[in-house]
């Protein structure tokens, strides 16, 4: 009795993966809309993908899932940031103030009120040593 037919994929399929990785689909859909097992994706990885995503590693050392995402998310990745930088241009204050927070270092200016207490014993004290600044000819007010 045979074992069921190896799972190949086409130069389409495994340019609809790299699509896939590129606009961020997860592990779990990828294998829906593929129709294959984790254990599948991950051997067709290294079958197509090896060479690419980890062209130093020797084939017998296996690359992960999260391997190829990182590699083919990238371009997904710059087109996001195409695109926020597009609209940035076109006026967009909200998409100005968010990139110049993440790339530039920039922060918003907050005012922070800080509101002292002072206990009974506290302001007695200050204020005796307020009398006494004050019979010194001295204008220290603390």
């Amino acid at each position: 009795m045979a074992g069921r037919k190896a799972v190949e994929w086409s130069p389409e399929q495994q340019q609809q993966f790299r699509d896939l990785c590129s606009i961020f689909c997860t592990e779990a859909e990828i294998c829906l809309v593929m129709g294959v097992s984790e254990k599948t994706l991950t051997r067709l990885i290294n079958k197509y993908f090896h060479g690419e995503v980890a062209p130093d590693k020797p084939k017998s050392e296996k690359i992960t899932f999260a391997d190829a995402f990182e590699f083919y998310s990238g371009e997904g990745r710059m087109s996001l940031r195409r695109e926020q930088f597009r609209v940035a241009m076109e006026g967009d204050r909200q998409m100005l103030l968010w990139l110049g927070k993440q790339y530039l270092g920039q922060t918003e200016k907050t005012e922070k009120k800080t509101t002292i207490t002072k206990t009974k014993k506290e302001a007695t004290d200050i204020d005796k040593l307020n009398d006494r600044a004050s019979k010194l000819g001295m204008p220290a007010k603390v």
